[in-house]
């Protein structure tokens, strides 16, 4: 008998709509931005149609065994530790994502205050990703945020550059708190 190795590394998968987990509670929107560097002569049209759809579908898998660690196993570490463990009890128990999907889908920007660190020659995209969080406990999209975002960044520093040759390298952008107008 053939055992599927995917499913014993992870048994967490996407549904078709790209959901995870319950999508009950608050629905919150998570926002953030990272850059991705692709070889030269890459279309912007091929990142729009054919890039960003994947990459999008592929962080949110890939932070699943991070934000999920009791349900998902995985070759990544535990990342539990990440999580703010001094978010507050708020009435009714901790906040915790019950779920998370990605409704939205990212979108090439072009942030003139964020210079694209071009990386081998490549072209360089700056990307305002989305994700939507389904959240207990949590009152606002920011709350949400403190959540999701270290796990975002944490799978970012390794993650999505083998689901396409076209992708040379992708990195979580930190932007100025003085430049953001919060959420």
């Amino acid at each position: 008998s053939t055992i599927d190795l995917r499913q014993a590394i992870s048994p967490c998968t996407l549904s078709d709509g790209g959901f995870y987990g319950s999508i009950s509670g608050t629905a919150r929107t998570i926002e953030f931005l990272y850059q991705a560097n692709v070889v030269q002569g890459t279309s912007s049209t091929d990142v729009r149609s054919d890039l960003l759809p994947m990459m999008d579908r592929q962080l949110v898998q890939g932070i699943l065994p991070l934000l999920f660690p009791d349900q998902c196993s995985g070759r990544l570490r535990n990342l539990r530790a990440i999580a703010p463990r001094e978010a507050r009890k708020l009435q009714g128990g901790e906040p915790k994502i019950i779920g998370i999907g990605s409704q939205i889908l990212d979108l090439a920007t072009n942030a003139d205050d964020l210079p694209c660190a071009v990386a081998n020659g490549g072209d360089c995209y700056t990307i305002q990703g989305y994700m939507t969080a389904f959240a207990e406990n949590v009152l606002t999209d920011d709350e949400a945020s403190e959540l999701v975002l270290p796990a975002i960044q944490a799978y970012l520093k390794g993650g999505l550059t083998t689901i396409d040759p076209r992708i040379i390298s992708v990195n979580y952008v930190v932007r100025d708190e003085t430049n953001n107008n919060g959420g």
